[in-house]
């Protein structure tokens, strides 16, 4: 197109510009391929020179929006697996508005555009910056031919910064995700900033003080647990000879040990019953699992044994930030720092290390027996078997179970997937699965990421899924059933 037709697009009137905006919305029909193929001219019904003359004329109402915002928006559809779709009739709709749900409707999205852009018609709110510029909140963008694609740019995944973290909504048969491209595939995109993107303010001075906000009370028949603001676990017991506090005595430490017999923070205390006596088990600031029993061969300290270390093995002992330990018997279970779930017991045949066996790492499957971040692992027993439960990294609830027919692994079941059902069997981040026995039957609890109360039971009656019944919702009621998520 010659540059004095191009000058005279340019100079459109205001409504023929207004007219050119509705195809912002336009359907687009083109054959997926390997990234996203976003709405041509010829399917728009005009030219790519045309309607880019009337973009620029809306850049200025879209309205400024901090990089902290973007994270949130943009979070928020992978939080909801948002499935790609170039259909402009069957748009996304959540708290930020109805968007088109693919690569640049995602985008708009989370920039809090006023319409949903196309990779084209985005090009007047973005300036081109440097590479090493990039930083959360901005894109990388390409144009070939009439197809394009854009995704939000969420950090490096190597040192030379070469192979970014990406968010988008590339592709039919993906949901909006986080992926990292290749350094080849990476070079063929032109960083892109949005022009009314504000820097977040410049975070206040970290306060370094370990906060203990992790306000769990677990109790082992007539004694409760906790941790105190220092740290420290403490402890109540109840007794009916005591005739003030209706019974309870007077908070009390837990004497010290490795560590001072100080926890992490966020750390959790779990009792449990070992040789007929009480057992704690909980996480110190290094990362290892440390335990304490009562007995009554203990003549200081209330009885109380002092602190100690759980011993080495896979990863050493060490646990995940945040990660909690679960009993059950003489066996304990927690998550290593890289998602895997580990697992030591205790046994009278065991002649080393207080009995206590290695850590080992319970075997792979599912996610490559990989567990989400804050994934809390839940352990029980269903037809005789010990059975454990978390969450993938996807936060599809997964599960194992240990059976002596089982020849490889120690006996341990390969990770598997619960069957799939409401919000396709989905929790919502930081969920915990809870169980219970509910008609002679063990049944699951966890919260979908709308909030709502899921549960899913086992039975001997159902042939299909392993015996698990598909993820069903608990009744409405106060708040419609909705929990905080």
């Amino acid at each position: 197109m010659s540059h004095a037709r191009k000058t005279r697009l340019i100079t459109l009137s205001t409504a023929a510009a207004l007219a050119a905006l509705t195809f912002l919305s336009g359907t687009a029909h083109a054959a997926p391929k390997a990234h996203a193929i976003e709405i041509t001219a010829a399917t728009a019904g005009t030219s790519p020179e045309g309607t880019h003359s009337t973009t620029a004329s809306v850049a200025a109402v879209n309205a400024p929006i901090t990089r902290s915002e973007v994270r949130v928006r943009a979070r928020s559809w992978i939080d909801q697996r948002v499935p790609y779709s170039q259909d402009n009739g069957s748009p996304h709709k959540n708290q930020y508005g109805s968007d088109r749900r693919d690569c640049s409707g995602y985008v708009s999205m989370a920039w809090k555009l006023n319409a949903s852009y196309t990779t084209y018609f985005i090009q007047p709110l973005m300036n081109t910056i440097p590479r090493a510029d990039l930083t959360f909140g901005d894109a990388l963008w390409k144009r070939d031919g009439d197809s394009g694609h854009i995704a939000l740019f969420v950090g490096w995944a190597d040192g030379a910064h070469t192979k970014p973290i990406v968010w988008e909504d590339c592709d039919y048969g993906h949901f909006a995700e986080e992926r990292v491209w290749s350094a080849s595939y990476a070079a063929t995109f032109t960083p892109k900033r949005y022009k009314n993107i504000l820097e977040d303010p410049a975070p206040e001075e970290p306060d370094t003080t370990p906060k203990y906000v992790r306000s769990v009370v677990n109790a082992g028949n007539s004694q409760a647990y906790g941790i105190a603001a220092d740290g420290h676990v403490v402890s109540t017991s109840w007794s009916a000879n005591n005739s003030t506090n209706g019974g309870w005595s007077g908070w009390f430490t837990i004497p010290t040990g490795y560590g001072d017999g100080v926890v992490s923070p966020n750390a959790t205390v779990t009792v449990s019953t070992l040789n007929g006596a009480p057992q704690l088990f909980t996480t110190a600031p290094d990362g290892r699992v440390i335990s304490t029993f009562w007995s009554a061969n203990t003549t200081t300290n209330g009885g109380w044994h002092e602190w100690f270390p759980i011993p080495g093995g896979f990863s050493d002992g060490i646990v995940a930030p945040n990660a909690v330990v679960t009993a059950l018997g003489n066996q304990i279970y927690t998550t290593a720092p890289d998602g895997r779930v580990m697992s030591t017991f205790w046994s009278a045949d065991i002649t080393t290390n207080g009995g206590w066996h290695e850590w080992f790492a319970i075997p792979t499957g599912y996610g490559d027996g990989t567990t989400a971040p804050n994934s809390t692992i839940t352990a029980t027993t269903l037809n005789g078997q010990t059975h454990l439960f978390a969450t993938a990294p996807d936060r599809h609830v997964i599960a194992t179970f240990w059976s002596p027919d089982v020849t490889a692994n120690g006996g341990w079941h390969d990770w598997f997937t619960i069957p799939t059902g409401y919000a396709d069997g989905v929790a919502a981040p930081n969920s915990v699965v809870t169980t219970t026995v509910l008609n002679g039957t063990v049944q699951l609890f966890t919260t979908a990421p709308d909030g709502r109360v899921i549960s899913t039971f086992w039975s001997a009656q159902i042939p299909t899924n392993g015996g698990w019944h598909e993820w069903f919702p608990l009744p409405g009621g106060t708040d419609d059933g909705l929990v905080r998520v």
